[in-house]
């Protein structure tokens, strides 16, 4: 459980950090401020929410959890990341709208490759057994 509390803190950092650089660059008030921090972190974080609620239902291998984890994560890395390119000329942030999607994605190739290189290393071990 420890662990998966860790990992849903990238989350809240993450929206801590976005949240702070809004707030010294932008002319919002206190209000906008606490609300822009709630949604950010339920937007950001719902993924690792989401992930964690099945991990809860579930119940699987260290080894699964970081991997779905880590998957997450590098979804929010590679759409974070693409914010600091040249903006859009609408000015609209369209990327943000794969964040979901690809933590999905991401999240279960990091899983299936975990799993085939466990059930790989078992059969590996049960081989020189033999």
């Amino acid at each position: 459980m420890l662990l998966v509390i860790r990992y849903l803190l990238v989350p809240m950092c993450f929206s801590l950090l976005i949240t702070s650089y809004v707030f010294f660059t932008g002319t919002h008030n206190q209000a906008e401020i606490y609300s822009f921090l709630f949604y950010s972190i339920l937007f950001y974080g719902a993924p690792f929410f989401i992930f964690s609620l099945l991990i809860l239902m579930v119940k699987p291998s260290t080894q699964i959890i970081h991997s779905g984890f880590i998957g997450i994560s590098m979804a929010l890395l590679l759409v974070s990341s693409i914010w600091l390119l040249p903006p859009d000329k609408s000015g609209l942030p369209i990327q943000w709208m794969i964040y979901w999607p690809l933590s999905a994605i991401l999240g279960f190739i990091f899983i299936t490759i975990s799993f085939i290189i466990h059930k790989y290393k078992k059969l590996a071990v049960s081989d020189q057994d033999q």
